[in-house]
């Protein structure tokens, strides 16, 4: 048992210095989420709170910044039109994405608020 044969310049030259591919693909999809939050489009908005719920548990910490990002502008959409508080607004979606499932192709339906 002896140690290893050490590796060759050319070896070292190839392997892994750049970043990931999942890292770029998720560094692009993330402009791509920045984009259309900054839209303000409520339907854009509804999409991608509803695609990133099931990230808002999950391992990245970049994912979990922009579902709440969605989240607040939606619910702040949402507050304006019913004329209700934000963390109200908040609660609302809160409560109507634990009941949808994530993959629901039907996306988020206004609930009836009544003052």
């Amino acid at each position: 048992m002896g140690l290893r044969k050490l590796a060759s310049r050319s070896a070292l030259a190839k392997g892994g210095v750049g970043p990931r591919v999942s890292r770029l693909m998720w560094v692009k999809r993330s402009q791509e989420y920045l984009a259309k939050i900054d839209t303000g489009s409520p339907g854009a908005l509804v999409r991608l709170v509803r695609d990133l719920q099931s990230t808002a548990d999950g391992s990245r910490f970049s994912q979990r910044n922009l579902f709440e990002l969605a989240l607040e502008r939606l619910a702040a959409e949402f507050a304006a039109v019913d004329r209700i508080a934000r963390l109200d607004a908040i609660d609302m979606l809160n409560h109507e994405l634990a009941q949808a499932p994530a993959e629901s192709a039907a996306g988020l339906h206004r609930p009836n608020v009544s003052l």
